[in-house]
């Protein structure tokens, strides 16, 4: 039985989602750049994708899951498919952000955009979500998908900070590395795209001795208040989380 979610969830889903759209991630991303997130070993990877660096439309789509990754490239590889048949490969596994027109949202959205106080102001720029299902038509988020998007958007907010501040600007400032080291798992998932495309060399290294003397004297020096950071040693960038 479809239990909906409260106010208070929607509330924290819009605010993270609001957050990311003032990243204007499309500036950076096409959609088949994807982000992978690994939110836990138990549980399959998530996959986003950002849309609208073309300029028709704006949104983020989150796929749970292998099946719905591999449908996803089904979707993008078929050139001759009508578009009301692509959700024939879509299972329970995608849930889409939108960044449309008012006269987009069902009137439930509207209301609940309304109670949450919020002022959106012309195209492109009212936030709606929608879940595909299987033999239905796309519809609005029940209490569990409130809650899993806003899990997945809380991470790729982070990630997003992380790529679009550290990676991107260093460059477009610098110029591209031969090689990036990463801390972790968690950067190697968000890196692996950007690094397979730009014939950069990735590789996770536990202990990065320089970055591990640069942190100590940081905070020896009581800079810690900035909590991600990144340095450049003879053309290979070194990324860190402490």
């Amino acid at each position: 039985m479809r239990k909906e979610a409260t106010l208070e969830q929607w509330k924290e889903l819009y605010d993270i989602a609001i957050k990311i759209k003032e990243l204007k991630p499309w500036e950076y991303f096409w959609n088949v750049d994807l982000i992978t997130l690994v939110l836990s070993e138990k549980k399959q990877p998530v996959y986003c994708s950002i849309m609208g660096r073309g300029g028709e439309f704006y949104g983020i789509g989150s796929y749970f899951g292998f099946d719905a990754i591999n449908n996803f490239y089904k979707i993008i590889s078929t050139t001759d498919m009508p578009p009301e048949q692509m959700q024939r490969y879509q299972e329970d596994n995608v849930i889409v952000c939108y960044f449309g027109d008012r006269e987009e949202l069902m009137k439930k959205e509207l209301q609940i955009v309304k109670e949450l106080g919020l002022k959106f102001r012309g195209r492109n720029n009212w936030i709606y979500f929608r879940s595909f299902k299987k033999g239905y038509s796309p519809y609005m988020l029940d209490e569990e998908e409130v809650l899993k998007k806003t899990e997945v958007f809380k991470h790729l907010f982070m990630a997003l900070q992380d790529f679009i501040e550290m990676v991107i600007n260093y460059i477009l400032n610098i110029g591209k590395p031969r090689r990036i080291f990463v801390r972790d798992e968690y950067l190697l998932y968000l890196l692996t795209d950007l690094c397979e495309r730009g014939k950069i060399d990735l590789q996770v290294k536990g202990r990065l001795k320089a970055i591990d003397r640069f942190v100590e004297s940081f905070l020896n020096f009581n800079f810690n208040k900035k909590a991600d950071s990144f340095a450049r040693m003879n053309g290979y960038l070194l990324l860190f989380i402490f």
